[in-house]
């Protein structure tokens, strides 16, 4: 019995550590439908990891497929969220400005987007988060400008 209690407490001491820290790391997963001002419409999802430099201020990474007209288009791109609450906070609401950049290839025009997105994120649980965002974007797509907007919908999961 003192050998399972033993068992028991070491490792307690070796998981309980791990669970209080915080989680700073996240990998999310959305998508969108974006319709250009002067184009056709296009689906898009994405795949990114995010890393919380500060309590507030995450700086992240992101790959992108975009579907439109038969052509699939591969992107690649950064952005830098920041948060105006507690991250992580169970049962919480957490609004979050967002910036980004993304380089796209492939299809008729490779091409430069920027973005600013305004968005909430609700905290299912510690590591689960599932967020909508609204946006506005502008690329140069063969020296011509074209803004859009962007509805986005996803599920973040932090470790």
């Amino acid at each position: 019995m003192k050998l399972k209690l033993l068992a028991g407490l070491l490792c307690a001491a070796c998981v309980l550590p791990t669970m209080a820290q915080e989680k700073k790391s996240a990998v999310s997963f959305f998508g969108n439908y974006n319709k250009p001002s002067n184009g056709d419409g296009m689906g898009n999802v994405f795949a990114s990891y995010g890393y919380l430099v500060t309590s507030q201020l995450e700086l992240g990474l992101f790959v992108t497929e975009s579907f439109s007209s038969g052509t699939t288009t591969t992107g690649v791109g950064g952005n830098a969220q920041y948060y105006f609450g507690n991250v992580g906070k169970v049962g919480s609401y957490l609004p979050y400005l967002k910036g980004d950049v993304l380089s796209m290839s492939g299809g008729p025009a490779s091409y430069t987007q920027y973005g600013a997105f305004a968005g909430i994120g609700y905290a299912m649980t510690e590591t689960t988060e599932a967020f909508a965002e609204v946006g506005a974007t502008n690329a140069d797509i063969s020296g011509n400008s074209q803004s859009g907007s962007q509805v986005n919908l996803g599920i973040k999961f932090r470790f």
